[in-house]
């Protein structure tokens, strides 16, 4: 629908483009337990290259984060977007629920180590990230799913990349299966 702007006296088309995005990873072969504050990632310190999680998904190399491509919806760099709803599926019904926060950022990075506390560097936290706790944990017969409240986390893309990337952090402590295969469902809308 057009819209017309009084003060710049423009025609802007408002057309939001919704979104529903699966990626994940396999987490490292170990049981160590994550404390608040942990990095769930797929780097181990031994390094490791791409792992195929539940079959068809490639994972990233062992340093680069994983990344849902916006572009696929038509979305080009600098886009303002919204997340509505994420949910993590982890590949077993864990006797603990985990919960977790979703971190996206605008820019690479190089992906911290499993089970080490989260750390990003300042360049690329401050360009752009959105946070989404999944507070909602769950279990179904062979899953554990911490989703989020339904709700509105808005950001831009950058200038340069038309993809989030994403790392997940520990917001409870608990003890995850070994090389556990982990899902994100990401769901928006481009602006």
């Amino acid at each position: 629908m057009p819209i017309k702007s009084n003060s710049l006296d423009v025609n802007v088309t408002n057309n939001p483009r919704g979104f529903k995005l699966f990626t994940g990873f396999s987490r490292p072969s170990d049981t160590t337990q994550y404390s608040i504050g942990d990095a769930i990632t797929h780097r181990t310190p031994s390094g490791g290259g791409p792992q195929e999680l539940m079959g068809f998904l490639p994972n990233p190399t062992n340093t680069t984060p994983i990344a849902i491509d916006l572009s696929t919806f038509g979305a080009q760099p600098g886009d303002f977007f919204s997340i509505t709803n994420v949910k993590v599926i982890f590949g077993t019904a864990q006797s603990i629920l985990p919960i977790v926060n979703v971190f996206m950022f605008n820019e690479p990075f190089t992906v911290t180590e499993d089970n080490a506390p989260l750390a990003v560097p300042d360049e690329v936290s401050i360009t752009g990230a959105v946070i989404v706790p999944c507070g909602d944990p769950y279990t179904l017969i062979d899953n554990s799913v911490a989703a989020s409240e339904h709700g509105e986390w808005s950001g831009q893309l950058s200038e340069t990349y038309t993809e989030l990337f994403i790392i997940l952090q520990a917001a409870s402590n608990y003890a995850p299966a070994s090389a556990e295969d982990i899902g994100i469902v990401v769901e928006g809308y481009i602006r």
